[in-house]
């Protein structure tokens, strides 16, 4: 029994206790006001729920209930909402649905239960979803699902069209595992731990279009058996062998996915005749076809003669468009099979091991005759013979970033078809459709003159080529046609900085070099962004015409160091309404004094008394004067009272008259003035 001061406490505290309950009550809203209404849609998400809000309007047609706490689904949580046709609870607690409990939801088209606890009590919750007659997509991503637990789920959804099941547990798709949904149309099984696919796993799918096994742990398709699939995404497996089966029926695939996986030789994808892009990036790939004694274990696997296979597929790959080769192991250009790809317009071959672009030009017809858009960044490739322009009629765009080209030498216009001859050296002349080339990192020295002779370039990159030099006529030819240039990260001089009038000339680079001013060609062009970053400018006074006004409509200064007594052209800048990329970034340095300040703090006042060499010598010759004259003057007051003369020269215009002759005088041949000066100071 407790005791009467107890008691007696607690009496005390008992009205506050109420106070502090009370308070908390009425400062705490409702858990449906706590809601946002966007009528039809109700947004609970992020409210620290433990269940559904009651008193929910009937009317609503989206419900996001995500971001809270909800452990369990009960038959009268949302029994009330008949309308609703969208239902979000991801990142809730779920682990209990009751069967039934969406029944109510006759019109629910959308339901997202992903990252919840669903695999704890599948067992219970099975057939929870069978009632819900207009489901068209459902997420149960990342609810550790497993193979089992996941079929409890999947019994009789007959109307859904979206699956997503990423971010699970599964391991092996089971014979029959989707036989309760069978008119999905897009099904998501990517990020889980599949290393199986049994006989018949997607048989029941007739209407599959897009399939997401990327991120799993499959190893080989041995037999690929999904004609009726738009879309296929394998990436970032364990791949070796990819196979279609031996039945004559034609496939709809249009986009393949093989990308990060441990591919050797291309895939077989005969009758693949739809099929238009293809990403192969990130594999093991050295050749496309393999050799005559090749590996055991692939005769094992195949039961075919893979090299036929995979020469027969070419034949089937007339509709590609895109092919991603990248970051494979390629040491030579695969003319061959690529010529065969008649529509094939856009190719990666971006970080292989290719070192010189070469083809024979005597062999049978090999043009890639669609080619557009072709990415060779990032391989050793030193030189590309000329005539290969033959083969690529039609190509508009060429990355060349992080190689090591060298160029012809010696391209005059009469020594331009000796030079053509040259097999060690690259050029890009008479290359009549090439509009975009990048040339960053190339370890480039020069650009030679008429390097681009007949080459209408709309964007050059010359980028990130320690002390490039662009010589004389090396850029004349491209005056009409160039629109973005740029030669960022050089450290060129103005000397090796020879640009000729680019009329056509809208976006030029010059950052992060030495330029200490702009090149006098610019005037002529039509330049609307300039970039000037982290050079050696003062001024820039060149940018003040009216032409400039015109023009130009974005500049980046700083990292230069501008002089804060001529800026000028700040202001016309300014006044012109022309946009300042880094102007919060931009210093200025007053001469004299080497203070450093933001260019939009500058005062005028500083520039006369710290920036005036004049003022200071002036000053200095003033004060040495002024300190001369105080020690003659200090050394006759110690002599006593002695008179002195001192002449100095004044520039006036008025003549003074002739003082008499003093006892002590310094003559300088200029006008004397007398000093009288006694202990009691200077008369």
């Amino acid at each position: 029994m407790p005791s009467l001061g107890k008691m007696h406490t607690w009496g005390l505290w008992a009205p506050h206790f109420l106070l502090i309950m009370l308070c908390q009550v009425t400062t705490n809203p409702h858990p449906v006001q706590a809601c946002v209404q966007i009528p039809p849609a109700m947004i609970c998400s992020h409210l620290s729920l433990y269940s559904v809000p009651s008193s929910l309007s009937n009317t609503i047609r989206t419900l996001d209930l995500s971001h809270n706490f909800l452990q369990n689904l009960t038959n009268s949580s949302i029994s009330n909402l008949h309308n609703l046709e969208n239902l979000d609870l991801h990142n809730n607690h779920l682990e209990v649905m009751e069967v039934g409990a969406l029944n109510a939801l006759a019109r629910l088209r959308s339901l997202n239960l992903a990252s919840n606890r669903l695999h704890k009590h599948s067992a219970s919750n099975k057939g929870v979803f069978d009632g819900l007659r207009s489901l068209k997509t459902l997420n149960l991503a990342n609810n550790s699902l497993a193979d089992e637990s996941l079929l409890c789920y999947l019994s009789n959804i007959t109307t859904l069209v979206g699956l997503d099941l990423s971010r699970n547990a599964i391991v092996v798709l089971v014979s029959g595992m989707f036989d309760g949904v069978p008119w999905l149309s897009e099904l998501d099984l990517s990020s889980n731990f599949i290393d199986e696919i049994q006989s018949g796993a997607f048989d029941s799918l007739k209407d599959l279009r897009t399939l997401n096994l990327a991120e799993n742990s499959i190893q080989c398709i041995s037999s690929f058996d999904l004609p009726q699939l738009y879309f296929l995404n394998l990436s970032s497996n364990l791949i070796e062998v990819f196979l279609p089966n031996d039945t004559q029926e034609l496939h709809q695939l249009i986009n393949l996915d093989l990308s990060h996986n441990r591919l050797v030789y291309f895939p077989v994808l005969n009758k693949f005749q739809m099929v238009q892009h293809i990403n192969l990036s990130g594999n093991q790939i050295a050749k496309f076809v393999p050799s005559s004694n090749m590996e055991p274990w692939y005769e094992v696997i195949t039961h075919l003669n893979l090299s036929s296979a995979i020469e027969d597929s070419f034949s089937w790959l007339w509709n590609v468009t895109d092919l991603n080769l990248s970051n494979n192991k390629l040491a030579t250009f695969p003319w061959y099979y690529l010529s065969k790809m008649s529509k094939l317009s856009h190719l990666s071959l971006a970080r292989n091991c290719l070192q010189d672009l070469t083809v024979d030009f005597s062999a049978e017809n090999r043009t890639l005759q669609s080619l557009k858009v072709m990415d060779l960044q990032a391989n050793s490739i030193h030189f590309i013979q000329h005539w290969i322009f033959n083969f690529l009629p039609e190509i508009e765009h060429i990355n060349l970033k992080n190689n090591n080209i060298r160029f012809c030498s010696n391209l005059s216009t009469r020594k331009k078809k000796s030079a053509i001859n040259q097999h060690d050296c690259s050029m890009f002349s008479d290359v009549h459709n090439l509009h975009y080339l990048n040339l960053q990192q190339n370890n480039i020295l020069q650009l030679p003159p008429h390097i681009f002779h007949r080459t209408p370039l709309i964007s050059l990159d010359v980028s990130q080529n320690p002390r490039l030099e662009i010589q004389d006529w090396a850029l004349e030819e491209l005056s009409q046609s160039l629109e973005v240039f740029s030669v960022n990260g050089n450290g060129m001089n103005d000397t090796q900085m020879n640009l000729p009038c680019l009329q056509s000339l809208k976006s030029l680079d010059l950052s992060n070099n030495h330029l200490t001013r702009l090149p006098s060609s610019v005037k002529c062009s039509s330049i609307n962004n300039l970039d000037l970053y982290n050079n050696s400018l003062k001024t820039l006074s060149e940018i003040t015409t009216s032409d400039w006004k015109e023009n130009l409509k974005n500049v980046s200064i700083s990292g230069n160091p501008l002089d804060c007594c001529s800026l000028t052209w700040l202001d016309f800048l300014l006044a012109a309404k022309i946009h300042i990329w880094d102007l919060e970034k931009a210093h200025c340095v007053y001469a004299a004094s080497n203070i450093s300040v933001p260019v939009n703090v500058t005062h005028a006042y500083y520039c006369h008394y710290l920036t005036d060499d004049r003022s200071w010598k002036i000053g200095i010759i003033v004060l040495s004067g002024s300190f001369t004259l105080c020690s003659l003057i200090w050394y006759y007051h110690k002599k006593g009272e002695r008179k002195f003369c001192m002449a100095f020269k004044i520039r006036s215009s008025k003549v003074a008259p002739k003082s008499p002759a003093p006892t002590k005088s310094f003559n300088t041949d200029g006008k004397q003035t007398c000093f009288t000066v006694s202990r009691n100071g200077l008369d």
